[in-house]
């Protein structure tokens, strides 16, 4: 278990010019999205559950999927 088992991360820049990260991961069983934020331009992570998914689509643009 752990953070070993996230794999194919999708990492944003929410606002550019800034230090936070925002990186989505799918576990190894694809049961669930995680995310993890860092506020240091990536040098420490944060990672917590999530139930969406974001990915960038265009210049500060992020779209957000999930279930229907």
């Amino acid at each position: 278990g752990g953070s070993a088992d996230l794999v194919q991360p999708s990492v944003v820049r929410p606002r550019a010019g800034q230090a936070k990260l925002v990186a989505f991961f799918r576990d190894r069983r694809a049961k669930a999205i995680y995310r993890a934020c860092s506020n240091d331009d990536g040098k420490t992570w944060d990672v917590r559950s999530a139930e969406r998914r974001g990915c960038r689509v265009a210049p500060r643009t992020i779209a957000r999927a999930h279930p229907s």
